[in-house]
């Protein structure tokens, strides 16, 4: 419907949807502007999204499935339990997966921290390209579709049979993200430009290239499953077989930028990542104002305002080739790249702060503990 001229002298006059309301707790209902299903040959492109720091991202691509309701099992009855104990929804068939896709020319404005623009959940043959926006991250690949097959009724057998229907379906009837191309994505005083999390599958190919951020967090990041969420809830992860995810080795992320900022957002389990020299009260130094993390929590109630703290954080794109990563403005602790690797010497769990630093710091061992500033 238009196009953003603003390279050569003219006017960007894309379609724009506004968010009306912003978050206004952390249990704000939200809403997406779009998700595809079960489609194959389609385009969104030209628009801007004028987002208001809500979840989740404002474009979705995810399997179509259907489930069946399941009870827990009374020990020694045999039989299940009545329908008021505690239940779970598991994915009895998979009509089909987002294919043939592309998006492009797309800008998310004010995204919340895990969030922002797109997020894929299965899908094959997609093009992403050209697409920016403030907070949150651009395109996050990120599995969400097994993650329900793993919440069963606990002292259940690893298979079985209910209505006539198995259950769970295997790993190789999950939908997969495969096939797909990232080209000149960019963040800025954000999260990331792109962000890679398998969970429990085997994902196939990805292909990424031309990032662009400043003042993000990160530029691009991975992490592996360490399946806390779903031990907490009473599954067994040796008995069902379950096992981290990944993406395919011959994947690639190449050509990413990476500058400097003081305004990414920051997530409270990644303050281990701030390094000693930028473990500051924002407004505490007189001299830098905008130094350190802010005090305040941001509109989104996930994160808070503070420096960006690497280009890739390598966890889940253990084993795809990285190259051409160029870091600009970061301390002298981070590589010179900017890439550091997950519970790697990068985690800056037991170093003093600067000066006024009121935060706690989360240690890779998962232990919450104050951080005393120096006098």
């Amino acid at each position: 419907m238009g196009t953003d001229n603003r390279k050569t002298g003219g006017k960007d006059d894309r379609f724009i949807i506004k968010f009306k309301y912003g978050n206004k707790s952390p249990k704000t209902k939200k809403s997406a502007v779009i998700r595809i299903g079960n489609a194959t040959n389609f385009k969104l492109s030209n628009f801007i999204i004028i987002d208001q720091y809500t979840q989740p991202s404002s474009i979705a691509l995810s399997p179509e499935f259907s489930t069946i309701t399941v009870f827990p099992v009374e020990k020694g009855a045999g039989k299940s339990a009545n329908k008021n104990a505690a239940r779970s929804k598991l994915i009895s068939k998979v009509y089909g997966a987002p294919n043939k896709g592309i998006i492009e020319n797309i800008e998310n404005l004010n995204g919340a921290f895990g969030y922002g623009l797109v997020q894929m959940q299965a899908g094959k043959n997609i093009v992403y390209r050209n697409l920016s926006g403030t907070g949150g991250i651009i395109v996050r690949l990120e599995s969400g579709l097994n993650i329900n097959q793993l919440f069963r009724p606990v002292g259940s057998a690893p298979v079985y049979t209910r209505d006539g229907i198995g259950l769970p379906l295997t790993i190789d009837k999950q939908p997969k993200i495969d096939l797909v191309y990232l080209d000149h994505i960019s963040c800025k005083d954000g999260h990331s430009a792109f962000s890679m999390s398998p969970h429990t599958i085997h994902q196939g190919r990805v292909f990424i290239k031309n990032i662009h951020v400043e003042s993000c967090q990160d530029a691009g990041y991975g992490f592996i499953n360490n399946f806390s969420r779903e031990e907490a809830a009473g599954l067994d992860i040796a008995a069902f077989g379950i096992t981290p995810g990944s993406f395919s080795g011959v994947s690639t992320v190449e050509n990413v930028t990476a500058i400097f900022g003081q305004n990414a957002q920051i997530k409270s389990k990644n303050f281990r990542y701030l390094p000693c020299e930028l473990r500051i009260d924002k407004g505490a130094d007189p001299t830098n104002p905008e130094k350190g993390l802010a005090v305040e929590i941001g509109l989104d109630f996930e994160s808070y305002r503070g420096p960006s703290l690497h280009s890739i954080k390598n966890g889940s794109t253990t084993g795809i080739a990285i190259s051409n990563v160029k870091a600009f403005g970061f301390p002298s602790s981070i590589p010179s790249d900017g890439v550091v690797k997950v519970n790697g010497k990068n985690n800056f769990d037991n170093c003093k702060s600067i000066g006024i630093f009121s935060k706690k710091i989360k240690s890779s061992g998962g232990r919450k503990k104050k951080v005393k500033p120096n006098t």
